[in-house]
């Protein structure tokens, strides 16, 4: 195995066949010395760098050297990592989810609060929650990727280390406010939890007759990391989850198994929701895949069984185009 050392330090040795971090860094070069014409390597890397490369650009930017580094240098970083870009990520997951799921139906409620006394006043119970019937869709959303040579080392521990460092608080905090809504010791109060406005005046509330009704419960962790997209991290989380869940105080009958969603899952199954429950959906998930299979492929396959006719989605479609149109003049295609 050839290792190598990038010019940035990192936690683990590089496996070098796994490194494509020049290209994405720079997807378009330049193919003279003039510097007039640039060609682009892989529109991948490209459509890459447009998206996950804003999250790194402005990490980057706060970067500082450590001889000239301040106390508010390290916190800007640290609330960026911490709060800044989860919260935004979040608001983009909601809001897809909104479009889909508008409050007057009063089905999703979107970054819910506790309302109990006992709980923190501000204190979100879920990123989201959808209910629909007598199912629970309880959500945690997770912007962060996991550390660079955790994913290219080619090193089975270090991956399942930082994946569980990462992404493990998400695992733990769904365990968490499950135990919370659905404590099943009669000496402990459940608490409800409620949709807010901004003047905190409760817009939609989910009451204990409503924790009452609920026969199944389905805990879902959306990230962003498209390196999550493969049966290997959905069952190493689901595991995880499984281990976390039992140690609650909750009917374990109730709570089905994890499902991790990267974001352009939740983006590609958006069409679909008007026509079949995301419950549906989730149930074919979780029942046992190849380890490699995607959600993507389980939920393709689970269509076409259904003779489901393929959908796009037609916001992500519509600022797709925006994007090709603003960038079009920018290149000449050469056949």
């Amino acid at each position: 195995m050839e290792e190598f050392q990038t010019s940035t330090p990192t936690k683990h040795p590089i496996f070098a066949p796994y490194d494509f971090t020049p290209f994405r860094r720079h997807p378009l070069v330049y193919n003279s010395d003039g510097k007039q014409v640039v060609t682009c390597i892989d529109p991948a890397f490209l459509a890459e760098k447009i998206s996950t490369g804003a999250y790194h650009t402005i990490l980057r930017s706060l970067e500082v050297e450590e001889s000239v580094r301040t106390k508010a240098d390290e916190s800007d970083r640290k609330r960026f990592l911490r709060r800044y870009w989860g919260e935004v990520f979040q608001i983009y997951v909601n809001d897809r989810l909104r479009d889909v799921f508008p409050l007057e139906a009063g089905q999703f409620y979107t970054s819910p609060k506790w309302d109990s006394p006992k709980a923190k006043s501000n204190e979100e119970a879920f990123d989201g929650v959808l209910a629909l019937g007598d199912s629970l869709v309880v959500m945690e959303d997770k912007g962060k990727y996991l550390e660079f040579s955790a994913k290219y080392s080619g090193r089975r521990e270090a991956l399942l280390k930082d994946l569980h460092e990462r992404f493990g608080v998400g695992v733990q905090q769904l365990a968490n406010s499950l135990e919370i809504v659905f404590n099943n010791d009669p000496s402990q109060d459940r608490h409800t939890f409620s949709e807010r406005d901004k003047a905190k005046q409760s817009l939609l509330r989910f009451n204990l007759e409503d924790a009452k009704r609920v026969k199944k419960v389905y805990p879902v962790l959306i990230v962003q990391d498209f390196s999550l997209e493969t049966g290997f991290a959905n069952r190493e989380l689901r595991k995880l989850f499984e281990h976390e869940i039992k140690s609650r105080r909750v009917d374990q009958e109730l709570v089905r198994p994890l499902s991790l969603l990267t974001v352009e899952d939740l983006e590609t199954v958006i069409p679909y929701l008007s026509k079949i429950p995301l419950t549906d959906i989730l149930e074919e998930y979780i029942k046992p895949h190849e380890p490699l299979y995607t959600f993507e492929h389980i939920l393709n396959a689970y269509i076409q069984r259904k003779r489901i006719s393929r959908r796009g989605n037609d916001w992500i479609e519509q600022r797709f185009e925006e994007l090709r149109l603003s960038i079009t003049d920018w290149f000449t295609v050469i056949d």
